[in-house]
């Protein structure tokens, strides 16, 4: 069965183009909720020099993430392709593979693709679709308002890692 074809980005172009972007593990297998996996996102955002992570959290079983391309054009694609690359390499050469909660797999893999959504930040309520997405896209919209910029500052404990 083939893929649907991608919505362009359709926001004018005084807008910020601005990704909420859903990994998630196939079968829903528990295996992103421990310090070393945030670690090694962590490392592969700083990797992803063609994107700028502007918030993320995991889960112990997908990982949402607000991404901003440096250009309006960059592929979600191929931002997914290096980011779980990168992420798999990190994970199975790392030293302190993550103990993992009992009855959790230790074979897994990330499900095919990934689910994004395009974020108008200036209406955020005007998109439909994911809660989540409206949720993380007005309070980014709200600390660009309140700050001038964003930054990816979270720490593990942040997100109960």
């Amino acid at each position: 069965m083939s893929r649907p074809p991608r919505i362009p980005n359709c926001l004018p172009w005084e807008k910020r183009t601005i990704y909420f972007i859903t990994f998630c593990i196939e079968s829903r297998k528990s295996v992103l909720a421990n310090a070393q996996a945030w670690n090694i996102c962590r490392a592969v955002f700083e990797k992803l020099d063609k994107w700028r992570i502007l918030s993320a959290i995991a889960m112990p079983d997908h990982l949402h993430i607000l991404a901003a391309p440096a250009s309006r054009d960059a592929s979600i694609s191929d931002f997914a392709k290096w980011f779980k690359r990168w992420f798999n390499e990190a994970y199975r050469t790392s030293n302190h593979r993550p103990s993992v909660p009992e009855g959790a797999a230790t074979d897994w893999r990330w499900q095919e693709g990934c689910f994004d959504r395009l974020c108008d930040l200036m209406n955020p309520s005007r998109k439909n679709g994911n809660t989540s997405a409206k949720i993380l896209c007005a309070l980014v919209s709200s600390s660009i308002q309140r700050t001038g910029h964003t930054s990816f500052t979270s720490t593990p404990n942040e997100f109960g890692v």
